[in-house]
């Protein structure tokens, strides 16, 4: 008997929503502890699994490629629209993340923090697409004192960005373009792992937040621990939803595969 396509389409299916359905526990995990784990002081941390929160200090940075601040860490995201006919559609062309190590401070004193590695989740400070020409929000535009910014010089950025990644010509292509940036002097939480440093290096006794084993949770957000977890639930929010529609069409399929070979 020749065996059933559907099985397995719908056994793929059942994978990919088991593994979507995993991603979206250890997500809701993290957020779950960035409301429950209690604050330290920056001045008192010691080593440990620990959550901060305060404003952010650093004398470094990089500089955003489309709203062009300096800030302490930038994340872009470029789509364009590809292909013709049924292959058509927006695909990521570019996702990338810039960041300088930077001091979180409150009234008792400062940490250290090598973003490096760490699971951002940042507000998005700019979303920009040439097809609707979407504009950053008045309050955007006074926070990081781009007055005279317009939607033109939105797009000649956009248009540069996208051809200095893809060593393309951008043409007239549908370009789709967010940043997410965390600055000086906003307010931060940190979750994850604090180590003191070793004699003989540079700062040594001092305890820094950074990831040193691949395993460890290491999560920074802009904004009070209360909003950090609401954004993180809501960005796991549509795993947990295609994960278990795509458990429920895969096992819609394998079931309709049975009864085909039951006729």
């Amino acid at each position: 008997m020749p065996e059933c396509d559907s099985l397995v389409a719908g056994a793929g299916l059942i994978g990919l929503g088991i593994f979507l359905l995993f991603k979206s526990s250890r997500g809701n995990y993290q957020a779950r502890l960035v409301l429950s784990l209690p604050v330290r002081h920056c001045g008192e941390v010691q080593e440990g699994f620990i959550k901060i929160a305060g404003r952010i200090v650093s004398t470094t940075n990089v500089v955003s490629p489309l709203l062009r601040v300096p800030c302490l860490v930038s994340q872009v995201e470029v789509a364009a629209y590809l292909g013709s006919g049924d292959d058509a559609g927006w695909k990521t062309v570019h996702r990338g993340t810039e960041s300088v190590p930077f001091s979180v401070e409150d009234e008792t004193g400062h940490v250290w923090v090598d973003p490096s590695n760490a699971e951002f989740f940042l507000s998005t400070d700019v979303e920009y697409s040439t097809e609707k020409r979407w504009k950053p929000k008045p309050r955007q535009l006074v926070r990081f004192g781009e007055t005279k910014l317009t939607a033109e010089m939105l797009e000649q950025r956009v248009r540069q960005f996208y051809e200095q990644q893809s060593a393309t010509e951008a043409n007239e292509k549908k370009l789709r373009f967010t940043e997410k940036n965390l600055m000086v002097g906003d307010t931060v939480t940190v979750l994850g792992p604090a180590y003191a440093e070793l004699p003989g290096r540079s700062g040594a006794g001092e305890t820094r937040i950074h990831r040193v084993h691949p395993d460890d949770s290491f999560v920074i957000g802009d904004g009070t621990p209360a909003e950090v977890a609401a954004r993180m639930r809501r960005q796991v929010g549509w795993m947990r939803a295609a994960g278990f529609g795509c458990m429920a069409l895969g096992a819609a399929m394998a079931v309709s595969c049975f009864f085909e070979r039951g006729g």
